[in-house]
């Protein structure tokens, strides 16, 4: 059962399907992909729940693909990737998507499954209480596998795929490993537990085709010699020998991921006031990770009041401990989004930028937009540009998103100023791309600036 099902199910990560492409022969272990290569589509599929009971699964397999997807688009060369997941969960995941483009009365547009040449498949499998995930890289047109790897093992179901240093964080540095896809010290570092954690150990765990070794019983100690037996009279009869009652067990102590994972289950089955609860108890006991379900829960009165200000409170202790996605939602709040009490442009800059410093699409869109209005400072339209031009770029950007963000890019070279020198050119060869994904109001930009230029 995850206890994080609601959460990126908000995600505009989560909501769609983009592509992406490559293949690598083995032989070619230490090579980048060549341009041929990365014209073949790849497909992520899964991932696959074996031994993990229905409660404590609950919506883990979403975030654990979005994740995998989110660590293939940015550590990997590839233009993109193709999420197998039907086109009503999409749809699912689109309604309940907390996008700052939903907050510009911006529409998604899914993106389409194409048919692919590479399927990535992964699996969870829990054994002794041991949760280890496997990745394999096939494809499609020999059934050909080209990569198999597989992690350390997990005691918590949430350490796959949630902390730094996840298992999918593993498995990133391995498949780039065995595709030779150079990842510097950096990204490295981001990928690799942080410096003072407790090292996670590799715990075998058995396969399907592990034999169980039956330990032959040991043999029966030998019967001692008959003894004589003493004379008891009455007087000398000894009392019968009592047994002692067995000690009572010393209760276990709860520890905060405990109570972390029982407001999971409560949240999965509806019981949203004693997830609340187990939240708050959590998070009192140093669980970060509960911060940001208290202000989700405080955000859109779940379990609790719907109470805004609370909700940035917690918002602000889980933009603390480093989450991109609290990041993003506390930046919009404090621009006045969602109808927050509180306005504050320096400090939805201030997150804007910690939330883009993770790539995060929220984080990019809003320090656009704040170096283009200024509410935080100064107009920098060369810096907006360069903002909007990094969420396009981003693979988890959809189709639209991306048409907005050349469509702004145009308008700003159009107009030129604050640091941008105008260029009628450039704003045509971006209301172009704009037009090419769609965007409305593109075609409009570039008969305004044919007039101009006869």
């Amino acid at each position: 059962m995850t206890i994080f099902a609601h959460v990126l199910f908000r995600r505009l990560l989560a909501s769609f399907a983009v592509s992406v492409l490559f293949v690598l022969p083995l032989a070619a272990k230490k090579k980048i992909a060549s341009d041929s290569v990365l014209n073949a589509t790849l497909q992520v599929a899964g991932p696959e729940l074996e031994n993990i009971p229905r409660e404590e699964s609950a919506g883990v397999a979403e975030q654990i693909r979005d994740k995998l997807i989110a660590n293939l688009s940015e550590y990997t060369p590839f233009r993109g990737i193709v999420d197998s997941t039907n086109e009503n969960h999409v749809i699912e995941q689109q309604r309940k998507s907390e996008s700052i483009l939903r907050d510009q009365d911006m529409t998604i547009e899914l993106g389409k499954l194409v048919s692919a040449g590479l399927e990535l498949s992964s699996s969870v499998r829990k054994h002794s209480g041991v949760y280890v995930m496997n990745i394999k890289l096939t494809d499609l047109t020999t059934a050909q596998v080209r990569v198999a790897a597989t992690s350390d093992g997990r005691t918590n179901l949430s350490d796959v795929f949630l902390v730094q240093g996840c298992a999918i964080d593993e498995l990133t540095i391995k498949l780039c490993d065995k595709l030779g896809i150079p990842l510097d010290d950096k990204q490295i570092a981001k990928l690799s537990l942080p410096k003072g954690a407790s090292p996670r150990k590799a715990v075998p765990v058995e396969t399907e085709a592990a034999v169980a070794v039956v330990k032959p019983a040991p043999a029966p100690a030998p019967k001692p010699a008959p003894k004589s037996q003493p004379v008891v009279t009455a007087r000398s009869a000894p009392a019968p020998a009592t047994k002692s009652a067995p000690a009572t067990p010393a209760p276990v102590k709860e520890t905060a991921t405990d109570i972390f994972t029982k407001a999971g289950k409560a949240y999965s089955r509806g019981d949203y006031v004693n997830a609340f609860a187990y939240y708050k108890k959590a998070a009192d006991m140093g669980e970060k990770a509960a911060y940001y379900f208290l202000a989700q829960a405080c955000h859109y009165g779940q379990g609790t009041e719907k109470n805004l200000l609370e909700a940035i409170n917690y918002y602000e202790k889980s933009a603390e401990s480093g989450m991109s996605m609290a990041q993003g939602v506390l930046s919009r709040l404090y621009y006045g989004g969602d109808g927050s009490p509180v306005t504050d442009y320096k400090k939805a800059f201030f997150w804007a930028e910690k939330a883009a410093s993770q790539k995060d699409v929220n984080g990019l869109y809003m320090l656009a937009v704040l170096y283009t209005t200024g509410k935080a400072g100064e107009r920098e339209w060369a810096k907006a540009a360069e903002a909007f031009e990094l969420y396009a770029a981003q693979k988890s950007t959809p189709e639209m998103g991306k048409g907005m963000a050349y469509y702004r890019i145009g308008l700003l070279y159009e107009q030129g100023g604050h640091g941008l020198t105008r260029d009628l050119n450039k704003a045509v060869g971006y209301y172009k791309k704009a037009a090419e994904l769609g965007d409305k109001d593109a075609q409009k930009g570039i008969e305004r600036i044919k007039k101009v230029l006869k």
